[in-house]
């Protein structure tokens, strides 16, 4: 548990924050995969710094969109159609976290 003074607090609340907000999701179509997965990464980015937090999320968030843009655009997907957003979480959360480190 190394860090400057206060990362700890930062992590709690930062997992609370994502948790939240990924609840918030959850009422506009988010699955609580995702709702479960966001306080774990919320936690890991929270260590680092809130600016840690909203690039990871950020990023996450990104990459989604640029995945689900290209599917509809080859035709393999519909605009309509869910897609798993834990991958994209996870690859937002572990590239900013490991820039980071």
């Amino acid at each position: 548990m190394t860090g400057e003074p206060g990362s700890l607090a930062r992590a709690l609340a930062a997992a609370v924050a994502l948790g939240a907000g990924y609840l918030v999701l959850a009422f506009a179509g988010m699955g609580m995969g995702d709702v479960k997965l966001a306080p774990a990464a919320g936690a890991l980015l929270g260590w680092h710094s809130w600016s840690a937090v909203i690039t990871g999320t950020f990023t996450g968030f990104l990459l989604g969109a640029v995945a689900a843009v290209t599917l509809v655009v080859t035709g393999r997907a519909h605009r309509k159609e869910q897609a798993a957003f834990g991958p994209f979480l996870l690859a937002g959360t572990l590239s900013v976290s490991l820039l980071l480190t």
